[in-house]
């Protein structure tokens, strides 16, 4: 899972925000990462089918960014 972390109130990509991989019916954190000066985040969740993805930083409310679901064949 890979994507970019903006601040909303600025519009400038959002440096060391955490960013979360949760298994979306056990709630357990899979991945977790930072983001770089460019807002860009590398989550690994492993073969997890369902998760969603949250974004935390200090000075920042929570934010519940998307649910994935994914398909392996």
């Amino acid at each position: 899972v890979v994507g970019e972390v903006f601040d909303d109130r600025r519009s400038l990509p959002l440096e060391g925000a955490t960013v979360e991989a949760v298994h979306r019916t056990t709630r357990q954190v899979l991945a977790t990462t930072e983001t770089d000066e460019r807002g860009k985040y590398h989550l690994d969740p492993g073969q997890a089918d369902c998760i969603a993805v949250a974004i935390l930083k200090l000075s920042f409310p929570v934010t519940a960014g998307m649910d994935i679901t994914r398909t392996f064949f």
